[in-house]
């Protein structure tokens, strides 16, 4: 009879060794698919805004009047 020097089989951990191994590759491919997505968001440009939404912001801040934004938003 041959003895093993890890216990029932060749392998080190023989009851838990493979599960660990599996439950770390999944936590690694959750990891990573986290981190990049994280990575895309932080890439994606914005779309600057358009002359409508320009018009509205400067109407708000009082630099042009609502008959200036009422002939710009006719324009448009």
């Amino acid at each position: 009879m041959m003895r093993y020097p890890y216990g029932h089989g060749t392998w080190p951990m023989h009851d838990w060794g493979f599960g660990l191994e599996i439950l770390a590759f999944v936590f690694l491919a959750i990891f990573l698919i986290i981190l990049y997505r994280n990575y895309l968001k932080s890439t994606r440009a914005e779309a600057p805004p358009s002359a409508l939404d320009v018009a509205k912001m400067r109407l708000a801040k009082g630099e042009i009047t609502p008959q200036e934004f009422t002939a710009m938003k006719d324009h448009l």
